[in-house]
């Protein structure tokens, strides 16, 4: 276990088969009628999965989250699958459609399509367990993406339109 990040000074403690308990001491929010963006709180950790998982082992998580005395609340459970390797992502090779440059890349990213006649695209970035993180409808002739705003990091960059769909792995990398 790894704290990576919160929203306000937090201390942690570890109890027994996977209970991690947060607490922010005075975090003092505002109610999210009053000021919404300022009523929220995050932690950001990781967790080195153990040695001897298999492949497809599902691990499950949730939280629930108290308030001063108040019953908890409940998120949404979320399920990962662990694969011990990432399938189905193309690299650049002559039976892809899309080649990327830089790749690595720091700021922007610029990408061309064979055998593809100007249109209309949508390009969607996902983190590296899948969560969409970004979506932006291209223009035509439009082939660089600006990633100033993502982490360092391994990304699958999809290009689609009605007609097709590939993606290659994208690397962000600043020094």
């Amino acid at each position: 276990f790894k704290l990576l990040a919160s929203s306000k000074p937090v201390t942690y403690s570890i109890q027994g088969s996977g209970i991690v308990t947060f607490n922010f001491n005075n975090i003092l929010l505002p109610d999210s009628n009053v000021n919404e963006p300022a009523s929220n709180g995050f932690v950001k950790y990781s967790i080195e999965p153990k040695n001897n998982l298999n492949d497809n082992t599902e691990v499950k998580n949730k939280a629930y989250i108290f308030f001063d005395f108040n019953p908890p609340i409940v998120t949404n459970e979320v399920l990962n699958t662990y694969v011990s390797h990432i399938t189905n992502i193309k690299e650049s090779n002559l039976l892809s459609k899309i080649i990327l440059y830089p790749n690595p890349a720091s700021d922007i990213v610029t990408f061309n399509i064979n055998n593809l006649n100007n249109t209309d695209l949508v390009c969607n970035i996902y983190n590296i367990v899948g969560e969409l993180v970004r979506s932006e409808k291209l223009i035509k002739n439009q082939r660089q993406i600006y990633i100033n705003n993502l982490s360092n990091g391994v990304y699958i960059l999809e290009i689609n339109n009605k007609e097709w769909s590939d993606k290659q792995k994208l690397i962000i990398q600043r020094n």
